[in-house]
């Protein structure tokens, strides 16, 4: 068994993924706000790479809220930043959610096959 570990999205790019199973710990928030929307109710969790492509993609259905840090802060004009605290049920039951988060999102995108990026 060969193990390979990264520490940021970006020691990560130009490796080939597409034949290995990756495991990303983003133990720091984004994967507990995702585990909390999600227990609470939302539909689904959107990540996104950039704040452009999330208001970008937000813009083309209302129904879609939008929450995202840059360097921990919440992004001004965003319904949440990326505290779990801020997914209760009575906010994201039943909505779907575009985020975007300085580590954690980049993460996520780049392990998805380049055919769905």
């Amino acid at each position: 068994m060969k193990i390979d570990v990264v520490f940021l999205p970006a020691e990560a790019r130009g490796i080939d993924l597409s034949d290995v199973t990756c495991v990303v710990l983003d133990i720091f928030r984004a994967t507990s706000s995702i585990a909390t929307a999600m227990a609470n109710g939302c539909q689904a969790i959107i990540p996104v790479v950039s704040v452009e492509q999330a208001k970008q993609l937000a813009g083309k259905k209302t129904a879609f809220l939008l929450a995202g840090e840059r360097q921990s802060q919440k992004i001004d004009g965003f319904d949440f930043g990326n505290s779990p605290f801020d997914f209760s049920r009575d906010k994201v039951q039943d909505r779907q959610i575009i985020m975007t988060t300085t580590n954690g999102t980049p993460q996520y995108k780049q392990l998805r096959p380049p055919s769905v990026r």
